[in-house]
């Protein structure tokens, strides 16, 4: 039954009025967008604007710090043809480090050339004090001195030429060299370096050379640069010259360095050092040490920072060793006294380092055969001269090592190799003699046992 006037439907709740019309809410919300458009706006300004100051400072004082040339002094040669300017690039390192300077030779507005320098003298700037200038009919020659280094002489001839040495403490012995005229004219030649470039072999210079001498490890671990190298009887430069920075672990690598060298000094144009950046290495053979500095350098299109550049003093890595303290086969050293050792295993261990097969050979002796002596470069890595080995005994090995061991057979006798990393891996084996050129290798030589051994090595070998 239903009841009249009743209903099982709910009321209807009815929607809240508004007071704004459609048109001023919208106008509301615009306004209210627009107001925080404008914060946006000011912030994102006020951002970019503290962004670029801070950019433009740091820009500047990298700028002033690195790259700003200031004139230092200036020389006039004596017919007034010729000037020489000095100039300080950029500031002196923070704090008592070296400073960089420039040497710019014009004949009138036309340049000639141009030498950089680095000065050590206890963080003071590039001056007009640290230079000694001497003018000659054909050069001019420069004393840069400062406290914390020997004096170093840069010649700048006429014609474009440069010649750079590091002077010693001895005093100089004053020559006359008569000129076509006739007339004397004086000249500085300082001991032991009269004689004629022409004369000189550089195979001496084979190894590795760093500033202030560190080793490959403290550079990995504190940052330096560091060049390996190897030279031929006729002077034939093969190398790389290695750096990398201190606090970001970055590296940059120049890889296979060629060239002759002539005058003491080589020229070398690279197109990359790991980071895109080109140039040229100019490296000069100094009495005990190798100056490198990198000229025409361009940086990569991304504009990085990171690459070698500038100039740098190597001097030789040294591990030097007082004792051997370990017992060797005394069949390859049995006419040599423990000194005569000593002496081979500190000279040879250049050679040793120069070698790209370093590091892995060190890890394998130190961890594999447990020896973390010198006698690894005092024997072979095998007997395979006195007996005879099967192939299993070599299938355990790395393929590095038999890869040596082959060539070790060879080396035994002599062998000079044309691999450089061969060549220097076995220099730095005091056992090993180079006496043999490749072309001229007799395989009869070989006995029963290098023959057998051989034969299985050169299986295995695919290195």
């Amino acid at each position: 039954m239903v009841m009249a006037g009743c209903s099982n439907e709910l009321p209807e709740v009815s929607e809240p009025v508004s007071i704004l019309t459609t048109e001023e809410e919208q106008n509301l919300q615009k306004k209210g967008y627009g107001e925080m458009k404008k914060i946006m706006k000011f912030v994102l300004g006020f951002v970019a604007a503290t962004f670029i100051i801070i950019a433009v400072f740091w820009g500047r004082f990298v700028y002033v710090s690195n790259y700003k040339v200031t004139e230092a002094d200036t020389s006039v040669s004596p017919d007034g043809t010729y000037e020489l300017v000095l100039q300080a690039v950029g500031e002196a390192d923070f704090s008592f480090g070296s400073a960089s300077g420039r040497l710019i030779l014009y004949e009138g507005k036309s340049r000639i050339s141009q030498a950089d320098f680095e000065l050590f003298d206890d963080g003071r700037s590039i001056r007009s004090s640290i230079w000694e200038v001497t003018w000659h009919e054909d050069y001019v020659a420069v004393i840069l001195s400062g406290d914390e280094q020997l004096d170093e002489q840069i010649i700048l001839f006429f014609d474009g030429k440069k010649e750079r040495k590091q002077l010693t403490d001895e005093e100089p012995v004053k020559v006359e060299d008569v000129s076509e005229s006739g007339v004397a004219d004086s000249q500085i030649v300082y001991a032991g370096e009269s004689e004629s470039w022409q004369n000189i072999n550089f195979v001496e210079y084979s190894g590795y050379w760093s500033c202030e001498g560190k080793t490959h490890e403290q550079i990995l671990a504190e940052g330096g640069i560091e060049l390996s190298c190897t030279i031929t009887e006729d002077n034939q430069f093969s190398g790389t010259l290695f750096s990398q920075q201190e606090i970001t672990e970055r590296f940059a690598t120049i890889e296979e360095i060629s060239g002759k060298i002539e005058q003491a000094e080589l020229y070398f144009d690279y197109t990359d050092d790991e980071w895109g950046n080109s140039g040229t290495l100019h490296i000069q053979f100094l009495s005990d040490s190798i100056y490198v500095e990198v000229l025409n350098d361009k940086n990569a299109a991304h504009g990085s920072d990171y690459g070698i550049n500038g100039t740098f003093e190597l001097i030789r890595e040294k591990e030097n060793i007082t004792e051997i303290g370990v017992v060797v086969d005394s069949g390859y050293h049995s006419s040599w006294t423990e000194e005569e050792m000593i002496s081979a295993v500190n000279e040879r261990s250049q050679y040793y380092k120069a070698s790209a097969y370093y590091s892995e050979i060190i890890d394998y002796w130190e961890n594999v055969r447990e020896v973390r002596d010198i006698s690894n470069v005092m024997e072979p890595l095998f007997e395979t001269d006195r007996k005879y080995y099967t192939k299993e005994e070599f299938e355990s090995e790395p393929m590095l090592v038999i890869h040596l061991a082959k060539n070790e057979i060879y080396a035994r006798h002599g062998y000079i190799f044309a691999d450089v990393d061969l060549y220097n891996y076995f220099m730095g084996c005091i056992w090993y003699s180079p006496t043999c050129d490749g072309t001229n290798f007799d395989d009869s030589i070989l006995n029963e046992y290098e023959r057998a051994n051989l034969e299985i090595l050169a299986d295995l070998d695919t290195y």
